[in-house]
């Protein structure tokens, strides 16, 4: 059975967004970047391959993965111009930064704990 475009779209941004636990934070993050018209991306800078930078420009496998989404956002917002951002974040940062709305979602190794879903 197909779960719709919306459906998948809220599911990755909560699998993404480590402290995203439920529909609504999720459904608050889309309707956050449809209103800023861009989508901010934490990213690592040191954390080769998963997430690091190379000529100023972040790269890597999460980095991709957070790239087909921010793809897959604009397709489901219906805004082909969505803005990508990427602010970097550390190990200590990420978490806060998350949860101060200063970033939509995390290209990173973050694991996915109980404590930081009840964050």
């Amino acid at each position: 059975m197909k779960r719709s475009a919306t459906s998948l779209i809220i599911s990755t941004v909560m699998l993404c967004t480590v402290g995203a636990t439920s529909q609504i934070q999720a459904a608050d993050t889309l309707a956050k970047i449809k209103s800023t018209g861009k989508i901010v991306i934490g990213h690592r800078e040191s954390s080769d391959p998963i997430s690091y930078v190379v000529a100023g420009k972040p790269v890597g496998y999460a980095v991709d993965i957070c790239n087909q989404f921010a793809n897959d956002i604009k397709k489901e917002l219906k805004m082909p111009g969505l803005k990508v951002e990427y602010k970097a974040v550390t190990s200590s940062t990420r978490i806060p930064e998350l949860l101060a709305g200063n970033i939509d979602m995390e290209c990173g190794t973050t694991t996915n704990s109980k404590q930081r879903q009840e964050q």
